[in-house]
């Protein structure tokens, strides 16, 4: 099985994820950092990346559990989110959709499809900062037709995270709605309530409150997070933060390996004749800008991989062959490379794109000469 690769975030390159979030965090690390033991009971990591989660893609009434999350390196990580309600069984974490149409729930609902601002004038409710927030995630029954009758539970309860492989993680960021100044809030504690770390309340009387987004400042990594309604209420855009996987690294093959025609075979998803600049990303304009250095001419137009590898001279010839090598490394199963394809290419666009071409060549260069597990 392709081992996960650990988290890097290359000179002068911002790393951006196509995951399921609304925004990102990532920490720094250099490459060849090592993590030391496992996660230990309530740490403080030396590095960690975030995903904030929004529940817009489960239905109305969808029971929410488990939540799969990807985060900028690719790492996907589960959550078991398991809703309670204080007085009665059969409740859950439940998606609530704020632009519902019937009054359901109204203090969560958004009243504004008219554009007035004025509640009760568009939608069926007065949840003013609802507008544009799509699902929340409250506590409701589990029962379709008992929850669309209700929405969240008044009496309140509580929602745990916990990942499913047992791991530590936290909550860095939530956003509560339906806050009054007249309950005692949400409020989220770690490791099964012994650390209240965000008491969640509001200025706002009037039902509807929202308090946005609410930082949580506690650095400390947990098993358990418990966000504890006093009454209703939702959540949403919730940011949590896991530790980057690690792999063992120390493994690369040079690029004069990776162009020998007896080693095609070692090629697992890319092939000598892709074009260059369609692997890699680069735009069709700075493609075109930029230029190969003596003794090549001309640019990184028409180049294929084989070609790049190929390139004689230093500079962007030589940052190229090193890219290239790179990439085949750390997309080859059997090859235990420090970064991740995704890196790779954010590294090489970010060089050549105004960054430092030496130094990313040279960071390529030593990954790529750790020695070589292929034959």
């Amino acid at each position: 099985m392709k081992q996960q690769k650990k988290l890097w975030v290359p000179p002068a390159a911002v790393l951006a994820g196509a995951v399921l979030v609304l925004g990102c965090e990532v920490g720094n690390e250099l490459p060849t950092a090592v993590q030391g033991p496992g996660p230990q009971l309530s740490h403080v990591p030396t590095v960690e990346e975030c995903a904030t989660v929004d529940f817009n893609g489960f239905t109305h009434g969808q029971v929410t559990d488990p939540i799969s999350v990807t985060f900028p390196s690719s790492q996907v990580v589960t959550f078991d989110v398991a809703g309670a309600a204080a007085t009665q069984t059969g409740y859950g974490a439940v998606a609530f959709d704020v632009d519902l149409e019937s009054a359901i729930d109204p203090d969560l609902q958004d009243d504004d499809d008219d554009g007035s601002g004025t509640p009760g004038t568009g939608d069926p409710g007065y949840c003013v900062p609802c507008a544009g927030q799509g699902n929340l995630l409250v506590i409701g029954s589990t029962t379709p037709a008992d929850f669309l009758d209700e929405g969240d539970h008044a009496p309140g309860g509580t929602i745990v995270w916990t990942r499913d492989d047992s791991e530590e993680f936290r909550i860095a960021e939530t956003n509560f709605f339906d806050i009054e100044s007249t309950e005692l809030g949400i409020s989220l504690t770690r490791n099964t309530g012994a650390t209240v770390v965000i008491p969640a309340t509001s200025s706002t009387s009037a039902d509807g409150g929202a308090t946005g987004p609410v930082a949580n400042a506690d650095p400390t990594f947990d098993l358990v997070w418990t966000y504890d309604f006093s009454g209703s209420g939702a959540i949403d855009d919730i940011e949590i933060c896991v530790e980057p996987e690690e792999n063992g690294g120390g493994e690369g093959c040079t690029p004069g390996y990776w162009k020998q025609e007896q080693h095609f075979d070692s090629w697992q998803d890319f092939s000598p004749g892709d074009d260059f600049c369609t692997v890699f990303g680069v735009g069709a304009s700075l493609c075109a800008a930029t230029s190969l250095a003596s003794p090549e001419s001309g640019s990184l137009v028409g180049l294929t991989l084989l070609d790049a590898l190929e390139l004689r001279g230093g500079g962007v010839n030589a940052l190229a062959r090193h890219a290239v090598a790179a990439l085949l490394n750390a997309d080859n199963d059997d090859v235990s490379f420090d970064l991740s394809e995704g890196e790779v290419i954010a590294a090489f666009v970010a060089a050549i794109d105004g960054g430092d071409i030496e130094g990313t060549k040279d960071i390529f260069e030593g990954f790529n000469e750790q020695g070589c597990p292929l034959n």
